[in-house]
């Protein structure tokens, strides 16, 4: 059988195969011979036949979200317009009509006729109107001064626009059956109005993947290639349509996929799915959101994750609870960070003792004056401002919240060395606490080469047969100061907590903190500190870890208490628009990694980067890469399955590698969900029950996924895309009836958050109805000259039964045989090797008839 036929018609196929009411299913169930091995009736789940995506909807008309309309068809497809920013084209997107973002022409170009070019076209005569509908539109001068056709303005209810005005009665302006274009992919016909005159009709879209020439819409030249209209893909004409031939990681142009970003500080835009922004230097996009249904001017539309938040102009919005609109949350008096989703101030002087936790951005100086503490009661605060100054008198103040694991010190407990009970020890950090003789103090931690900082860690408890009580303190807290330039000349503390006061035995102190300083110029002449807590009888906390990050200049006269790093300043917050978020569990069948920032200073003569399996890596010029770009991209075949770590490091103007890089994890599942059936459980065995109902488990927390995507067939090689069958994340099982008798595969694979498939699929074989017998195939394979061909595969349907019947190679003669194939329908296919040892590519097939007891012989010659 021809697979692509079998393929295109296997949706009806499925019709007449599943159950979509679960009355139905359950009265298949409860009757014929599968009953015994029915599921109960509570593990029923109807199938799913929506081809639409997990989780879509239509868009609700979020009217926060510029040029939204109700039905969201705000143009003519095809067409296209001159703005302020460039040339804008007119697609399609989820069924809406939108205008894409706009393509800035160079500085010897101008806009005209909503394209860039050289000079100006003349389009129109300035002043000049004419109708088009039921309305009329004039000429007018656009942003470049080339004439351009205003938007179309309708009628008054008496009047009808005739000869490009609106008047009350009409003449014919065209000849009946012209045709004119009206932009690169849209027309417009002379035809009788509803006035009874003949003139120009509403303008019509081509279509998609064809333009218009002398009012006739055509296709494209085979070999042609252009950008897409998100500037996310090259598309080449193949056979007169536009096909994706080449995902760009950063951006399209002139028909090529860029090596290099360049944009405007600020700007935003659409990258498929992706609403991106700018960076602050103008080269790499950072990623801002993946939205569930559309992008529109950089903003996400439609559906919306409830929670989530974002920014739309000066406000702070917030996605509703059921999910369906955003909501103003906050409107900001400076500016809404985009990347962060927060307010930003402009500036921030703090002459008042203060509580500040969480995220600070200003976009301007913080200062603390004298006599001012700032204190983080979570202990953990990051501040983000273009300086940072720190007056004599005036302080940070970080409370003891930590309680990281790893440098826990150890519980009081019976020493019999010396028939005594023992105090807590210390937590430890950057220094080891202190302990006693049978009470040792936590390990140090956080000595591997990474920008980052942690929090401290809680000393351990005295001895005593309540957990409650002698409990340890807490560790220090965490603190990331980063700006242009820092001036510390007060306190900066993140200190371990003493032991609380114990009648008996008494806790350890916890550990000092994690402080980070990062500037481009750092002064310190104050006090930084991250000390550990003490203990009236227990073990002292050990000091935390204080990290400095400089990119011209640092001077350091002041008294800093903790393990000190100082280094290069390396990129602090890495983004990713294909991989968004580190750690997170994604499938595999996707192009490209992409990984962006902002530039961490201004003199810097780029980044080394390495991608491995180590978790901490010190990148040096040895093993690492080297760009000067401010984003990096690696192949779908650089990593695997499992924990891939990104590390980025600068490299100074004075060439100076620094040895603290930041991390970034892409980890990807292990493969698609795995297979069971309570109806079919031998995938070996015909069964007499034409129902079968099939159960799946995830490999990794289901938050990861939205969905999964299925087949059935009779193929072994399927893999499902996103053209099939869907399901939403929360089904793991489905009930197949009536199915024919015969061999049969369920092919299934999961969606991820980004909507990346498996390249793999699971397999379920079902095997349904009398077992039919079994026979043998006997045949050889030629090449086009009548020649044997030697070491080829053979295997049946695709690898549908390679558990029973294994594929084979040809002899050298050409020669193969298959025993024990179940009498049927078959489909021999011959495999030959590739360029690339190990991979096999199926060249031939031949349809065969094998009956039970008998051999079927047959000869395969190759084209």
């Amino acid at each position: 059988m021809n697979a692509e036929l079998f393929r295109r018609v296997r949706q009806q196929l499925l019709t007449s195969l599943m159950v979509v009411s679960l009355g139905a299913a359950l009265a298949a169930c409860g009757s014929g011979d599968g009953g015994a091995n029915t599921p109960d009736a509570g593990d029923l789940t109807d199938v799913g036949t929506d081809t639409d995506d997990p989780g879509d909807a239509e868009d609700p008309g979020d009217s926060e979200d510029p040029g939204d309309t109700g039905d969201c068809d705000v143009c003519t497809p095809g067409t296209s317009r001159c703005t302020e920013e460039g040339a804008q084209s007119c697609v399609s997107l989820q069924g809406c009509a939108q205008w894409a973002d706009p393509v800035a022409c160079q500085d010897d170009e101008v806009c005209t006729g909503g394209r860039c070019a050289a000079g100006c076209d003349e389009i129109c005569e300035f002043g000049s109107s004419e109708c088009s509908g039921d309305g009329v539109r004039t000429c007018v001068e656009n942003v470049d001064g080339c004439p351009e056709w205003s938007e179309v303005e309708s009628c008054e209810d008496d009047l009808i626009c005739s000869g490009g005005q609106c008047q009350s009665s009409c003449e014919d302006a065209c000849t009946e059956g012209e045709l004119r274009c009206d932009g690169e992919g849209a027309f417009q016909a002379c035809e009788t109005q509803n006035t009874g005159c003949l003139d120009w009709s509403a303008t019509e879209s081509c279509g998609e993947n064809l333009t218009c020439e002398d009012g006739i819409c055509i296709g494209c030249t085979d070999g042609e290639e252009r950008c897409s209209a998100d500037a996310a893909s090259v598309e080449t004409c193949q056979s007169g349509q536009w096909v994706a031939s080449q995902s760009c990681p950063l951006s399209c142009s002139a028909g090529q996929c860029d090596d290099e970003v360049s944009c405007q500080p600020g700007a935003r835009r659409c990258n498929g799915q992706v609403a991106e922004l700018c960076n602050a230097t103008g080269t790499a996009y950072l990623h801002v959101a993946t939205c569930a249904v559309g992008c529109d001017a950089g903003l996400c539309t439609g559906a919306c994750e409830p929670g989530q938040q974002r920014c739309n102009g000066q406000n702070v919005e917030t996605c509703n609870s059921a999910g369906t609109a955003w909501e103003v949350a906050e409107t900001c008096a400076g500016s809404c960070d985009i990347t962060a989703a927060t307010c930003a101030l402009d500036e921030l002087d703090i002459t008042a003792d203060t509580n500040l936790d969480g995220l600070i951005i200003v976009n301007g100086p913080f200062i603390i004056r004298p006599g001012v503490t700032v204190t983080s009661p979570t202990g953990d605060l990051t501040i983000r401002a273009s300086s940072i100054h720190v007056e004599l008198g005036g302080s940070i103040v970080m409370s003891p919240t930590g309680d990281d694991p790893r440098g826990r010190g150890r519980d009081g407990r019976y020493c019999s060395s010396d028939y005594s009970y023992t105090d807590g020890s210390g937590g430890s950090y950057g220094t080891r606490g202190t302990g006693f003789l049978c009470t040792s103090a936590g390990s140090t931690f956080g000595s591997e080469p990474t920008s980052e900082v942690s929090f401290g860690s809680r000393g351990g408890k005295g001895y005593s047969a309540n957990s409650t009580e002698h409990l340890g303190g807490l560790g220090g807290g965490r603190l990331s100061l980063e700006a242009g330039t820092i001036l510390i000349e007060g306190s900066v503390q993140a200190n371990g907590q003493d032991a609380p006061y114990s009648p008996s035995y008494d806790g350890g102190g916890g550990s000092g903190g994690g402080i980070r300083l990062a500037a481009n110029d750092l002064t310190i002449s104050g006090t930084v500190s991250t000390e550990g807590g003490d203990s009236a009888e227990g073990g002292i906390g050990g000091d935390g870890r204080v990290k400095l990050f400089y990119g011209e200049s640092i001077d350091v006269t002041g008294t800093i208490t903790g393990v000190v790093t100082q280094d290069i300043l390396p990129p602090l917050q890495l983004f990713s628009s294909t991989h968004p978020v580190s750690g997170r569990v994604y499938n595999d069948d996707f192009d490209t990694i992409a990984l962006s920032w902002e530039r961490p200073f201004p003199n810097l003569q780029g980044y080394y980067h390495r991608l491995d399996r180590s978790p901490y890596t010190r990148v040096t010029p040895s093993n690492g890469q080297f760009t000067d770009q401010d984003v990096i991209t690696y192949s779908r075949e650089d990593v695997s399955a499992g924990d891939n770590y990104l590390h980025i490091t600068s490299v100074d103007s004075g060439f100076e590698v620094g040895e603290s890089p930041t991390h970034f994890t892409v980890r990807l599942t292990d493969g698609p969900p795995t297979l069971s059936s309570d109806t079919h459980a031998n995938q070996r065995q015909f069964y007499n029950n034409d129902d079968a109902f099939i159960r799946w488990t995830d490999r990794h927390d289901e938050s990861n996924f939205t969905g999964y995507r299925y087949v059935v067939d009779r193929y072994g090689d399927t893999v499902p895309t996103h053209d099939d069958l869907a399901l939403p994340v929360d089904q793991k099982q489905i009930l197949l009836a009536d199915l024919e008798p015969g061999i049969w595969a369920f092919h299934l694979v999961s969606v991820d958050t980004m909507g990346y498939l498996n390249r793999s699929s699971s397999t379920y074989v079902l095997r349904i109805g009398d077992d039919p017998g079994q026979g043998s195939v006997s045949g050889i394979v030629t090449d086009s000259s009548g020649q044997p061909v030697a070491n080829a595969t053979i295997s049946l349907n695709r690898g549908l039964i390679n558990t029973t019947v294994p594929a084979v190679l040809t002899t050298s003669s050409g020669t193969f045989n298959l025993q024990n194939v179940p009498a049927g329908e078959w489909e021999v296919g011959v495999y030959i090797e590739g360029a690339t040892a190990g991979t096999f590519h199926l060249t031939h097939t031949h349809d065969i008839v094998v009956h039970a007891d008998q051999t079927t012989n047959v000869t395969v010659n190759m084209p």
